[in-house]
């Protein structure tokens, strides 16, 4: 057996595979080349939400950038429902990104465009007719509870419609893939916590399968059944979500969950801890 099969999960029919990815960028005119990806073996199963963590710079974004061809691997493949993404000419690929819906961290709306024609606006592009493109944004609208703001523009919507907005956008060419990057990191807790409802539901209502990247542990403990944790562009963990965090090997991903406890302890309580204890220290036993 190879070492990629080694660290590969065996996932029959899985909705995305990494093969061997490595990802450079740079290294023109004797410059050296940043590797951001340096040898990502993989696979996604089909129907799960799959959370990709790590910290800034990781890799994360590139990889989850190379599953609609935004990027392309410096080698090896990356397979979406079977097919080779970095071997598609410009019109399979325009086809696989409709298969292959996008929300962003930023919302990404047109600010004059109303809510109802930011959703339409892919629907538009594939060359669909008016009456069709209504007929599929109503639903869309009512999915994601904005039935009522059709005619609003984004300046007159929250951080959260906004991006309900992105989510039913990224619907609108009823993909089989759902991407999402960072899509909750701009937004509070209370709205994100709808968000990831909202994903859930999509989830198990539209059998989509959802990729998500994300640097916020609470994000993939709440929504996300299996997690790959990523570190200096390779993985190194991945499981069952429940598996992971109860359990994890790995020191990256233990000092992940450990800044994420920490993080919700209270201001009094996290200055007073200490990693060893002082002379004088008392424990208590009450």
């Amino acid at each position: 057996m190879s070492a990629a099969a080694e660290r590969t999960p065996t996932v029959l029919n899985p909705m995305v595979a990494f093969e061997g990815v490595t990802k450079h960028f740079g290294g023109a005119k004797g410059q050296p080349a940043f590797t951001a990806l340096a040898g990502v073996d993989y696979v996604v199963p089909r129907g799960s939400i799959t959370g990709i963590i790590g910290r800034s710079g990781a890799g994360k974004s590139t990889l989850i950038r190379l599953v609609n061809g935004l990027e392309i691997p410096s080698s090896g493949k990356v397979l979406v429902d079977g097919v080779d993404v970095g071997a598609l000419d410009d019109a399979a690929l325009r086809a696989l990104r409709r298969e292959v819906g996008m929300i962003f961290q930023h919302f990404n709306l047109l600010s004059s465009r109303t809510v109802h024609d930011n959703i339409a606006l892919p629907l538009e592009i594939a060359g669909l007719d008016r009456k069709t493109i209504d007929q599929r944004v109503r639903p869309l609208m009512d999915l994601v509870g904005l039935s009522d703001k059709a005619d609003r523009y984004p300046a007159e919507l929250s951080g959260g419609q906004k991006q309900r907005v992105g989510i039913a956008r990224a619907l609108a060419t009823e993909p089989k893939l759902l991407l999402s990057d960072e899509a909750t990191s701009a937004l509070d807790p209370e709205t994100t916590q709808s968000i990831l409802e909202l994903l859930k539901t999509i989830n198990r209502d539209l059998g989509l399968t959802v990729l998500l990247i994300t640097h916020e542990m609470e994000v993939v403990k709440t929504i996300a059944s299996q997690v790959a944790v990523i570190d200096r562009g390779l993985i190194v963990e991945h499981g069952r979500t429940f598996d992971v965090f109860t359990a994890p090997k790995h020191e990256t991903t233990q000092a992940l969950l450990s800044a994420s406890i920490g993080a919700k302890l209270p201001e009094w309580i996290r200055s007073d801890l200490k990693a060893e204890p002082s002379p004088g220290d008392r424990r208590s036993c009450g």
